[in-house]
């Protein structure tokens, strides 16, 4: 979700003892539409998904997208290249998502009902890069993990800036904001558990969840409680729209 800023590609892993420099993969934008190139961050992700990005090896990721070896390396010298690439696409799709589902809304309530809609529906949309957004920034070298903390850092601006003007208004009851905003995102980051052959829709873990949050910083104006139904500034429909269109051409593991 990062915005149209200068990225740089990871060419090295982490230097470990022993290590070795990788060789150069090919040029970003000589990989963009390559076929093999997008089966091999599809293999990828699902294994950072679900194994994790330390434990997974680039044989395993040869292996699940059925590329040799030498010639994975010609794509990505390293594993860490490709986590990188694939959150820094991912979260500029999330961030542009996010921006859009807050200017739908007018009040400060509108906003937020905004964020959270379209927070979830990403969770549900696409599990895997949920799960590789969350925690796949951990083991990047320094330079490429700096840049992609800073977009998540501009992600949770949009929030801070919702809850501030809630604040201001009136209308939000949160003694320390940014610990809100904090447990919020966590609570309505279901990509963990979630499942689309589960008992809730999609719809309904928005209400539920939107409801919670709203009675959680006791959302009101002119002294009358505001319910998260009631919203309609941004329809569910709304935001999935919003979702839908920035994420045109993401990544998807096999399994969502």
């Amino acid at each position: 979700m990062a915005e149209s800023g200068k990225k740089t590609e990871v060419d090295t892993q982490p230097k470990k003892k022993g290590a070795t420099t990788p060789r150069k993969g090919k040029a970003k934008q000589d990989r963009g539409d390559n076929k093999t190139y997008e089966r091999i961050k599809v293999a990828a992700l699902g294994l950072f998904a679900v194994k994790g990005v330390e434990p997974t090896s680039i044989r395993d990721i040869g292996a699940k997208a059925n590329v040799p070896t030498s010639l994975l390396y010609h794509y990505a010298p390293s594993k860490y290249q490709l986590v990188y690439e694939i959150m820094s696409d991912g979260m500029d799709r999330y961030l542009a998502s996010a921006r859009d589902a807050e200017a739908a809304g007018v009040t400060p309530e509108d906003k937020l009902a905004g964020l959270i809609s379209a927070h979830i529906i990403m969770h549900c949309r696409n599990r895997q890069l949920a799960k590789v957004i969350e925690h796949g920034w951990r083991p990047l070298p320094k330079a490429e993990k700096d840049i992609i903390l800073k977009v998540r850092d501009k992600y949770s601006y949009v929030w801070d800036g919702v809850f501030d003007a809630g604040i201001n208004d009136g209308v939000f009851k949160i003694e320390e904001p940014r610990l809100a905003r904090l447990a919020f995102i966590q609570m309505c980051s279901i990509s963990t558990w979630y499942s689309p052959n589960g008992p809730h829709e999609t719809e309904d873990l928005v209400q539920h969840f939107g409801e919670l949050i709203f009675r959680a910083i006791s959302a009101e104006r002119t002294g009358k409680p505001i319910h998260f139904k009631d919203i309609t500034a941004l329809t569910f429909a709304d935001a999935l729209g919003i979702v839908e269109k920035h994420h045109t051409g993401a990544v998807f593991g096999k399994k969502r």
